[in-house]
């Protein structure tokens, strides 16, 4: 539409030369109207002197032709430009879907390297306890715990046999009284 409005100032600014300024005399040649207006004035030309009604006619036909092309431009341009925003907004979307999904692969690259630090710090725990439980100069250290252990464990396997050893003498002592009871039972029947 503005461009509409620029044509019609300036088609208003070229048809003054061709009608006349109101303080320009008509009589004297001017330098701004065609030459064969100022010749048809003059008497000179050959050519008939054309009438203003027809000039203004051609002129308007010239102008509504002038706008018509305007007018078909500025369609154009609107078309081109709604399809350019139309692509801008386009683009600005497959833009935002690009960066949510850049975004979501770096949460998941965070979320396996978390995963993986977890799983590093682990294994050097074990590493550091697997270390610690066969490191040979704790070797000599586990020997005598060991020995220590197995002293203790036949002492108190010697204190067991002797009690059992004991247990067994009392129960053979106990079956033994236990015939003689039966024995003199039978007897004093």
């Amino acid at each position: 539409m503005a461009f509409l409005n620029i044509f019609r100032r300036l088609d208003m600014n070229t048809l003054r030369p061709l009608t006349g300024r109101p303080s320009e005399d008509v009589s004297q040649p001017s330098r701004d109207r065609p030459s064969w207006i100022n010749m048809s004035e003059q008497g000179g030309g050959d050519l008939p002197k054309p009438k203003i009604e027809q000039l203004m006619a051609k002129l308007r036909m010239l102008q509504q032709d002038a706008s018509s092309k305007l007018q078909l431009q500025c369609e154009d341009s609107e078309q081109d430009l709604n399809r350019q925003l139309k692509q801008n907004k386009t683009s600005e979307e497959l833009l935002e879907h690009y960066r949510c999904e850049i975004e979501e692969v770096k949460l998941k690259h965070r979320k396996l390297r978390i995963r993986f630090e977890n799983q590093l710090m682990q294994l050097i725990e074990q590493h550091k306890q697997l270390d610690y439980v066969f490191n040979s100069k704790r070797l000599p250290d586990e020997l005598k715990k060991g020995e220590d252990i197995k002293h203790q464990l036949s002492s108190a396997e010697q204190v067991k046999l002797a009690q059992l050893h004991k247990l067994d003498e009392e129960l053979e002592e106990a079956k033994k009284q236990k015939q003689f009871e039966t024995e003199d039972a039978q007897i004093h029947e």
